[in-house]
């Protein structure tokens, strides 16, 4: 969920676009295990909240998923180059 979260990070994304940046291989583990759960929790948030199934569906970080990615890159460990 984490990856999700980090993926969604900076704009509104297609189901399309995060698969294509995701490691994860399974549409349908990612769909069901991962993208669900983070919208069930309230982390992420759907463009056409409505109509689930929309053509143009995106999905988007609400508030609560900014506060966790915000946590993410503080504890994340600078590099140095």
């Amino acid at each position: 969920m984490l990856a999700v979260i980090q993926l969604v990070k900076d704009d509104a994304m297609s189901f399309a676009e995060i698969y294509d940046r995701s490691p994860i291989r399974s549409r349908r583990y990612l769909r069901e295990n991962v993208l669900k759960i983070a919208i069930e929790l309230g982390y992420v948030g759907l463009l056409y909240a409505d109509a689930p199934q929309h053509p143009r569906q995106k999905y988007y970080l609400t508030e609560k998923g900014k506060m966790v990615l915000e946590r993410i890159q503080k504890v994340k460990p600078q590099r140095n180059l």
